[in-house]
């Protein structure tokens, strides 16, 4: 990646966030129709989820519940929604219709190659943000299928802004054993930011998504070179890595380890923190959104109420993941 100045971040006055930037893996939002192309079986009335139009429609309705709320006031949702985790443009039709019925936000998506039919998104209020252009970036392991990685530039308030969502393998069969595959999304985001930043290196870059790696992992730490702000050796700037330091605080938690990950993440472009002018953040503008609501007891904290269990149990919650955000502001 290319070299930065190290300068000290820009003081930011929350209550003057004016763009606001979520990511949210919505945990298995599958429509309730069979699709032949991809192993959705599960997710079908006489499968194992027993995955009817109620339990669809409510599902839908809990998401779309969760991105109101985090809207940067009571009338205004946000501007950027990133998603994983969903099955096609359907069910973002849906969500849209659930979440903005005067249907204002648009859709950046296509099918991606993972074998369960998974993909990202990116939803966006086009009354005011322009998508100039989106890509999709295919991340080629040998023998298996997985998530593309989007990326869309748009332009906010007169200003463009890069936007990258992931959803990198998860670490099936093993962390070890798996390892190679989110290196190889990590060389395929870390190539398409140098390409970018070849041509501007001042380019504002913003990357959200669910790693399935934690902040001081390889991928993070060495292919992306990402890191605390005012690292010096840091080419992106992770604003989640505080998150894995705090033993109580998490996107996600293992019931069987009694831990939680930080696998949910957000990182920046140096840029958006060094610089005096346009768009800007700080590290206390990335949020994970873990509300009460949100959440269920176990083993005295309080982690994801999921909507549903692996074995088609309907607990009614959310996602087994919480949400993040990053507010911008100029």
């Amino acid at each position: 990646m290319m070299c930065k100045r190290n300068i000290q971040p820009v003081g930011v006055d929350a209550e003057k966030a004016n763009c606001r930037i979520v990511f949210y893996n919505v945990e298995n939002l599958f429509d309730y129709s069979d699709d032949p192309e991809t192993n959705d079986k599960d997710f079908l009335p006489d499968g194992k989820m027993r995955w009817t139009q109620a339990i669809y429609e409510k599902k839908q309705q809990n998401i779309a519940k969760v991105i109101k709320a985090l809207g940067t006031n009571e009338n205004q949702l946000p501007e950027l929604i990133a998603l994983s985790e969903i099955e096609n443009r359907r069910v973002l039709e849906d969500l849209i219709e659930k979440m903005n019925p005067s249907k204002s936000y648009k859709i950046v998506h296509r099918d991606s190659p993972d074998e369960r039919g998974i993909d990202v998104a990116l939803l966006y209020d086009s009354n005011k943000i322009e998508v100039l252009s989106s890509d999709f970036h295919t991340v080629e392991l040998k023998g298996d299928h997985t998530r593309e990685i989007l990326e869309a530039k748009v332009k906010i308030g007169g200003e463009p802004i890069h936007l990258f969502v992931n959803h990198w393998s998860s670490n099936f069969p093993s962390k070890k054993e798996s390892e190679y595959k989110r290196l190889a999304a990590a060389n395929v985001l870390n190539n398409a930011v140098d390409k970018i930043q070849a041509k501007d290196k001042d380019a504002k870059i913003v990357i959200v998504g669910d790693f399935n790696d934690q902040p001081s992992d390889k991928s993070i730490t060495q292919v992306l070179a990402a890191d605390k702000v005012g690292v010096a050796s840091a080419e992106l700037y992770n604003l989640s890595s505080p998150w894995q330091n705090s033993p109580n605080n998490g996107t996600v938690y293992l019931s069987f380890k009694k831990t939680w990950l930080t696998i949910d993440q957000i990182m920046v472009s140096p840029a958006l923190v060094d610089q005096h002018k346009g768009w800007q953040t700080t590290p206390q503008q990335a949020h994970i959104f873990n509300e009460d609501w949100l959440t269920y007891e176990r083993d005295g904290k309080k982690i994801p109420s999921r909507y549903i269990s692996s074995k088609g149990k309907v607990y009614g919650g959310y996602s087994d993941h919480f949400p993040i955000y990053l507010d911008l502001v100029k």
